[in-house]
């Protein structure tokens, strides 16, 4: 089967999810590269190796412990898929992957706000209400993929569910748990406020935010996911 498009679109999609916020883009942040704070949320990358080193450690911040962002603690083994059990993914998978990528694209909706002549209190402002936003929002989605059936047509779909539904989970928590963390601090500088926005990124990998294993599924799979799924399709 050829994979479509859309379907390969999927998994780049969800990568998008680890949001690098590009609030912190100014003069002050040039030592740790960002994009455009203007950047639209479907152009927002995650975190390149450079920008979640020793930029992000907390013992190299200016801004003390406190306001260094949470790691991840959950370990996740890689969920891999069989093959779609027949010619199209059933009621049950379109349902799931429906309410996934309807809540990866409304989580991602709130990235990369503009910024743009705001004082570094607005701009921490911002950055506090974003990952409060983009926290309520995977929250929900957890609950959400939760509470659905996973009886989906395809080999370890039980247990791809609940891996990706815990990462959905973690992911919101860290971003809730870094607005908090934001919140506390003190920020003379974007660069001061961007080693934390940069250590919560990097967290959010950790979590299962990277693509939440859907680059573990089968080809078959993803491709019926592309096709079938019209929330998918326009990720």
């Amino acid at each position: 089967m050829i994979i479509s498009p859309r379907a390969r679109a999927l998994a780049a999609a969800a990568a998008a999810s680890a949001l690098l916020l590009t609030a912190c883009g100014g003069s002050d942040a040039e030592e740790t590269p960002a994009p455009s704070p203007t950047v639209e949320a479907s152009e927002t990358v995650a975190p390149t190796e450079e920008m979640t080193t020793e930029e992000a450690t907390p013992e190299e911040s200016p801004i003390a412990e406190e306001s260094a962002a949470p790691k991840a603690s959950t370990t996740r083994e890689p969920v891999t898929t069989g093959p779609l059990e027949g010619e199209e993914l059933n009621a049950a998978g379109v349902a799931w992957f429906g309410a996934f990528c309807t809540g990866v694209a409304k989580a991602t909706s709130f990235a990369g706000p503009d910024t743009t002549g705001m004082a570094i209190g607005e701009v921490t402002d911002t950055v506090v209400t974003t990952y409060q936003s983009i926290g309520g929002s995977f929250t929900e989605t957890g609950q959400a993929l939760a509470a659905l059936d996973t009886a989906m047509n395809f080999e370890n779909a039980d247990a791809f569910a609940a891996s990706s539904t815990s990462a959905v989970d973690e992911v919101g928590a860290v971003y809730t748990q870094g607005s908090e963390t934001v919140a506390a601090g003190t920020y003379a500088t974007e660069a001061e406020l961007l080693k934390v926005v940069n250590a919560t990124e990097a967290s959010v990998v950790s979590a299962g935010g990277g693509d939440f294993g859907l680059s573990n599924l089968d080809d078959t799979v993803l491709a019926s996911v592309g096709a079938q799924v019209p929330a998918c399709a326009e990720l």
